[in-house]
């Protein structure tokens, strides 16, 4: 998921606290184990933010802290004690004794509440402080805008937690500036409930903890709080933000979409940058057949199947390719486990435009399809998410900044297409027929394209852009007829964010008649291969095409799932 992408929250109602002070320098210490990072005031009363943005000291936390409580300090401490005042104020030791002792009910004014996401899920500063001051005024704390009556708070962030969620802390004072103390119904975690209902219908990036009537259903794996670090780190050098984890399941998916054969989806995943795959465990009796794997980018972690997604283990995978198979292509792709094939080097493709062209026109009647589809036909729709998904993870190949929202994109999807767990409406997903789909045309031809480029390197990217997000219109709109409308707005975001790339590709060829544009690089490419004494020549007819690619070369070289070979032409 991209930073901003919609997510569900929880709110946790923290015991009351005797301390507002001690409570800041822990939100802005270190943590338990080192995971406070960057911390700072998202949002505040009174504007407090900006007196005290940025990173701060163990001092100056304590007076944030005693600022945020001084209501209480001036109802309850010694008339003589400075509230407030510098790094000095009031101590716990000078607090009423005797027959004015301050009794612990009054002394527990700090109330603290803890909004939190999934892993994997992150928000924005500017996101978490409209959701801080929802969550304020939907408690009763502050009435919004100039109230200077109600309970000073202040919401902190400090990056995620040790199991790697993004979270907040929004600390509240329970004595109002107006001298009255707050008064909260007796079960507090229920309205924090009703809180968070209100602002799931209110923010769209906030979605529903939980759809009425709707069964518990499998979800992707979120990165690690280790991932999520060491993509930062890669971040600030170069390249986008995008864990190993996430960029992994984008690279599976795609290849498992544009496939046919076991064969082909292991040349695909090995075709992406810096990628390597392995058997983990083989069936008794010889390792006649490879039962699970592990892939890893680079000299990252290992990770098995199961740790990428429910749907990307080889039991899930196989059925979708078994129409494909036979004993020959099974052979070949256990050499491939066994390391005892040789594959070739993949080719740059001299003409973009012809992949392009295919991959748009696959998608345009796809669409088509979808428009005269029975929005009711789950099992079909479920399947046409799951594919959608795997096109989408196909341009995760883009080397441009465009594949932070692209993978966020590819990720929504792929979380919707999994298996509704004990739904009985959900039904299994259909068997794929034999020939190409149209995302499988299209996912094969957008990852050749991308060999040569990124979606900003050709014009021809805006038409299949244009066309992806179509297909998710048409999902979008028998989501909405079904009812299913927190799916629906997931869809609605994803859509936007794919305009967003498309915008940004238009940018570059302002100006310009893309259509135009299109055909004078069609003629370009076709004038350079034709130069070079090239021409392109189908591997075979796409209804009929060949259940695995020859394997020539030297041994080690990567090979690519390819539908057009580049040869010679006569007589060169």
């Amino acid at each position: 998921m991209s930073v901003g992408d919609p997510s569900t929250m929880v709110i946790h109602v923290a015991p009351r606290g005797k301390d507002m002070a001690g409570l800041m320098r822990y939100l802005y210490g270190p943590g338990k184990a080192n995971e406070h990072t960057e911390q700072h005031l998202v949002a505040a009363s009174h504007d407090l933010e900006f007196a005290y943005a940025g990173r701060l000291s163990g001092g100056e936390a304590s007076e944030l802290g005693r600022v945020v409580e001084a209501s209480w300090h001036e109802q309850v401490a010694e008339a003589n004690a400075l509230v407030g005042a510098g790094r000095g104020g009031v101590s716990r030791a000078s607090l009423k004794t005797g027959d004015g002792a301050v009794s612990d009910a009054e002394k527990e004014h700090v109330y603290h509440l803890i909004v939190s996401l999934p892993p994997g899920a992150e928000w924005s500063d500017e996101q978490w402080a409209t959701v801080a001051r929802d969550v304020v005024e939907g408690m009763g704390f502050d009435a919004g805008g100039d109230d200077d009556k109600g309970c000073r708070w202040a919401a902190v962030r400090h990056g995620l937690s040790a199991k790697g969620n993004d979270h907040l802390h929004i600390a509240v004072n329970l004595v109002r500036q107006d001298g009255r103390r707050q008064q909260l119904p007796a079960n507090d975690y229920r309205l924090a409930n009703q809180v968070r209902a209100t602002i799931e219908q209110r923010q769209s990036y906030v979605l529903p903890l939980h759809d009425a009537g709707r069964a518990p259903v499998r979800s992707l794996p979120g990165y690690t709080i280790a991932e999520h670090s060491i993509a930062k780190d890669r971040a600030k050098q170069s390249g986008p933000f995008l864990p190993d984890r996430v960029f992994l399941q984008q690279v599976v998916r795609a290849a498992a979409t544009a496939a046919r054969t076991e064969a082909e989806w292991l040349d695909a995943v090995t075709d992406a940058p810096d990628v390597e795959i392995e058997a983990a465990r083989w069936a008794e009796g010889g390792r006649p057949e490879v039962t699970g794997y592990k892939v890893r980018r680079g000299d990252g972690p290992w990770l098995s199947a199961s740790q990428l997604a429910p749907d990307l283990t080889l039991s899930t995978l196989r059925p979708r390719w078994a129409e494909h198979e036979d004993a020959e292509t099974r052979a070949a792709a256990v050499a491939i486990w066994r390391e005892e094939a040789p594959l070739p080097a993949g080719v740059t493709p001299a003409v973009v435009s012809t992949h392009l062209d295919t991959a748009e026109a696959a998608l345009a009647e796809w669409v088509e399809d979808l428009k005269q589809a029975a929005p009711d036909d789950r099992p079909m729709w479920r399947h046409t998410v799951r594919e959608a998904a795997g096109v989408v993870s196909s341009l995760s190949r883009d080397p441009g900044p465009e594949v932070e929202a692209l993978a966020g994109v590819g990720q929504t999807l792929a979380r919707q297409s999994l298996e509704v767990v004990g739904d009985p409406r959900a039904g299994s997903l259909p068997r794929p027929s034999f020939g190409p789909t149209g995302a499988q045309l299209a996912a094969r031809h957008v990852q050749l394209a991308l060999r040569a480029g990124g979606t900003a390197s050709h014009p021809g990217w805006i038409a299949v852009l244009q066309q992806l997000r179509q297909v998710l219109a048409a999902i979008e709109a028998a989501q909405r007829a079904r009812g299913e409308l927190t799916a629906a707005r997931q869809l609605a975001t994803a859509q936007r964010a794919l305009a967003q790339v498309e915008e940004g590709v238009h940018g570059r060829f302002a100006g310009r008649d893309i259509n135009e544009l299109r055909e004078a690089w069609r003629a370009r490419e076709t004038s350079r291969a034709s130069t070079r004494g090239t021409e392109l020549r189908p591997a075979a007819s796409e209804t009929e095409a060949p259940h695995h690619y020859g394997r020539t070369g030297p041994s080690g070289a990567r090979s690519h799932p390819r539908t057009w070979t580049v040869r010679k032409s006569p007589g060169s």
